[in-house]
């Protein structure tokens, strides 16, 4: 339990509320009633962050199922296919109000919306092209566009979902 205090900073600082009137449902209040105590036992408090620091040490021993150098290979095609249209389509805007005021070319806002909007499609779309035009294999880095690296992920993709729906059915 805290400290007692009358001062009201102490309070303010330690984010609750001493437990002064006692355990019991008489002495709470009709705004605590029914919610736990707002001391809190030094020893139940011990016990939780021991079990939350366990949990955060067995999520970090655990090995990906992904290999790190996958990974790093997947994310380097998400940076292209998908940052690069996605930067272009937030620059459109600006670069056609710049082109329109210095009276380079008229856009209708139309073809401006359709071209931004465009290219976020395309940068959605990339993250998927991504994540499946890279080589899988460790050993292999794979090909620039990964089309090849494509054909057979996907196909490897739609193997396991029909295994997974032939598990479910059985």
């Amino acid at each position: 339990m805290a400290p007692h205090s009358n001062d009201s900073d102490s309070k303010a600082a330690t984010g609750f509320v001493p437990n002064t009137a006692g355990n019991s449902a008489a002495g709470r209040s009709a705004k605590t009633k029914g919610t736990s105590k707002l001391s809190l036992n030094p020893k139940s408090k011990a016990k939780t962050e021991k079990k939350r620091k366990s949990r955060r040490q067995s999520a970090n021993k655990r090995e990906s199922p992904i290999p790190k150098v996958v990974s790093d290979r997947m994310i380097k095609r998400a940076l292209v296919f998908t940052g690069v249209p996605t930067v272009i389509s937030f620059t459109i805007l600006p670069l056609s109000l710049v082109a329109r005021n210095r009276e380079w070319i008229e856009l209708s806002p139309t073809l401006v919306f359709a071209g931004s909007l465009g290219f976020l499609v395309i940068g959605f779309v990339g993250i998927s092209y991504s994540l499946l035009s890279a080589s899988w294999d460790e050993e292999v880095p794979g090909s620039l566009l990964g089309l090849r690296e494509l054909k057979l992920n996907w196909r490897r993709f739609q193997d396991a979902q029909r295994a997974n729906k032939e598990r479910q059915k059985s």
